[in-house]
This record gives structure tokens, C-alpha cells and sequence, in this order.
């Protein structure tokens, strides 16, 4: 005689309900995928700063709320070398607050239209995702150069005053004190975009400061 066991199958369910969060880590699913994106379409800075400091956004996927992201910059009008310096690298992030990139400006003399620099976030990493704001764009203001004085000995006890040919038509001002504010217009000068005047200033005379100021 054969006595035969049977064994049954008993299937456990398990379900977990709600509604899924990117925001709140105690529902972060660990195989969503990190999410990385500039905070703004545009970026602005002057040409006389040191640096535009961009910052990036960053959505964990994992509970560890860590990840990382490349970046690089590309020219648009704006010529590295030039007017930026080119910059590449990754940033990485341990929590939730956003992390930065630095550009470092360039400034010249010339007198030119705004640049603008592609910046860019890459993506196709091992859990890695960019956007919406993937790119963005960095706009370099132009800051027009200060006008310069020159001063060369001349004959007989002149002195020769001479600034570069920037285009803009200038007046040239004495004062014999320029923290009292009291200028006066040097009359033996004619405004001019260009050029030179001759002023007699011997060693034996006080001393007097010369500027120029745009009419």
C-alpha cells in the first residue's frame, strides 16, 4: 500500500501602494534613473568678472541620493581662448542641493557685442538622465574699455597727454584737486575721438590731474 503526499503551492503577494515621488526619498525607487539639468535656459556675466559660476540641478534615483553627471562648454560666438576658457570635467553630487560649474571669463579691450557659450550636460551614463534643460546658454556681456592717458615729455617744459583711438569723442578735464569734484575743460583741447593736446606743467607748478570725460 502507497501513501502519496501532496504538496500544495501557496503564492505571496506582496504590493506595495501609493504614489511614486522622485521628490520624497522614502519612496525613491533604486532603479529610476538620476536626473541632472541646468536651473534656467540662460546664464548672464560681465566681461570683467573673474568667472561665471553656473549652478545644476540634481534629481536622485537611489536612496543614497548620489550620482554624477559630465559637463563641457562649446563655442557659439563667444571663442575660447579668447573670451572664455574651455572647460570640461564631471560634477559630483551627495544630496539633494545643487552642485556648480565654472567658466572662466577672459576680458579684452576690444569693443564688441555680447558673446554667448554653449553649455552642456551629457548623458547615456549608467543610470544617468539630463533634462529637460539639458543645455544652456552663457552670455558674456561686453564692458567697455576705460580710456587710458599717455603721458610723453615734450619741448620746452610741455608735457604730451595722448589716448588710443577708440572712436568715442572724449573732453579732456584738469583739476588741481579731483577729490574736490572741481573740473575744468583743458581750453587749449578740442574734443576729439583721437589725439593729443600739449599742456605747460613744470616741475616748479603744483600738480595737476587730467581725465577725460565722454561729452
Amino acid at each position: 500500500m502507497k501513501t502519496g503526499v501532496g504538496w500544495g503551492c501557496v503564492s505571496l503577494l506582496l504590493a506595495v501602494c501609493g504614489t511614486y515621488c522622485l521628490g520624497d526619498p522614502s519612496q525613491q525607487d533604486t532603479v529610476v534613473d538620476n536626473r541632472f539639468e541646468f536651473t534656467q535656459a540662460e546664464y548672464v556675466v560681465a566681461e570683467d568678472a573673474t568667472n561665471a559660476v553656473i549652478p545644476v540641478r540634481f534629481y536622485p534615483g537611489n536612496r543614497g541620493l548620489g550620482g554624477s553627471v559630465p559637463y563641457t562648454t562649446e563655442d557659439i560666438s563667444a571663442t575660447a581662448g579668447e573670451d572664455y576658457t574651455q572647460v570640461s570635467g564631471t560634477l559630483w553630487f551627495s544630496g539633494w542641493g545643487p552642485h556648480f560649474l565654472t567658466v572662466p571669463i577672459i576680458w579684452d579691450d576690444l569693443d564688441e557685442a555680447d558673446q554667448t557659450v554653449l553649455l552642456r550636460l551629457i548623458g547615456g551614463g549608467w543610470k544617468t538622465m539630463v533634462g529637460p534643460q539639458a543645455t544652456a546658454t552663457l552670455r558674456i556681456t561686453n564692458v567697455r574699455p576705460p580710456l587710458r592717458l599717455r603721458l610723453a615729455p615734450g619741448a620746452r617744459g610741455c608735457v604730451i597727454i595722448s589716448w588710443p583711438d577708440n572712436g568715442i569723442a572724449c573732453v579732456p578735464e584738469q583739476s588741481a584737486n579731483p577729490l574736490s569734484g572741481n573740473w575744468t575743460t583743458v581750453t587749449n583741447a578740442t574734443a576729439t575721438a583721437s589725439g593729443r593736446f600739449f599742456v605747460t606743467n613744470t616741475c616748479s607748478m603744483p600738480a595737476t590731474f587730467y581725465r577725460l570725460r565722454k561729452p
